[in-house]
Parts: structure tokens; C-alpha cells; sequence
């Protein structure tokens, strides 16, 4: 059973992968050689850095932060349009509620007035029959 992985040798992981892919060795050479420093097999290293790779948090680096950033930037955006949406689909309802009421008194008043001159023509009419 292999042994948690530390900070610090996620740090390493990152930092050499970085650096080895600009130096333009390859995939397998370069966990190779990760996996001789820390201590691991090449395996676990190339699955270890497919999990960091995957979660931004992980990641050091002025490269990696600005990427962090502009994503907090396109989230942050990305709320502020969730919530005026929200808003204007709220005034919307607000605005459809308030037409519904209108609808349902000149329904009713409709109603009453129909009811009326049924009983004007045939005092004891009815609208429908049970």
C-alpha cells in the first residue's frame, strides 16, 4: 500500500513536470525521474499528477495564479449575470401575477354579468346543470 502524498512533494511533482516539459523530455523520462527523487513508482506519479492537473488548488506558480484568477473573474461574472437574470425573471413573475388577477376579476365579472341576464330572460336558469 502506497504512503499519502505530502505538500511538498506535490509541490516538487508540479515543479519538475513544468520544468522538464520546457526542457522537452518526454512523458515517460520525465516520471522516470520523479519517481527516482521521491521515492514512487513512475505510475503513481503520473496518476498523482493527472489528480493536480484536475484541481487548479494544487498548483503554484505565477502562471498557474493568473489562470486562477482570470477563473474567479469568468465565476465572478458569471454570477453577477445568474443574479440580474434572477432579478429580472422575479419582476417578470411579479409583473405575470398582477396580469392574473386582472384576467380572473374580469372573468368574474363576466361571470356575474352572464348570470344576470340568465336570470333576466328565465328567472330560475342556469349556467349548467348537475
Amino acid at each position: 500500500m502506497s504512503r499519502p502524498w505530502r505538500m511538498e512533494e506535490d509541490e516538487l511533482l508540479v515543479k519538475w513536470v513544468d520544468r522538464f516539459r520546457k526542457m522537452g523530455m518526454s512523458r515517460s523520462e520525465t516520471f522516470e525521474y520523479i519517481a527516482e527523487q521521491l521515492n514512487r513508482s513512475a505510475k503513481a506519479c503520473n496518476e498523482r499528477w493527472n489528480i493536480l492537473r484536475r484541481s487548479t488548488h494544487h498548483y503554484s506558480g505565477k502562471k498557474n495564479d493568473s489562470s486562477q484568477k482570470s477563473r474567479w473573474k469568468y465565476m465572478e461574472e458569471k454570477l453577477e449575470a445568474n443574479s440580474q437574470e434572477i432579478r429580472q425573471l422575479i419582476q417578470e413573475n411579479r409583473r405575470m401575477r398582477e396580469e392574473m388577477r386582472f384576467f380572473e376579476k374580469m372573468l368574474l365579472e363576466e361571470y356575474q354579468l352572464l348570470i344576470r341576464l340568465l336570470e333576466q330572460k328565465q328567472p330560475k336558469g342556469r349556467i349548467h346543470r348537475l
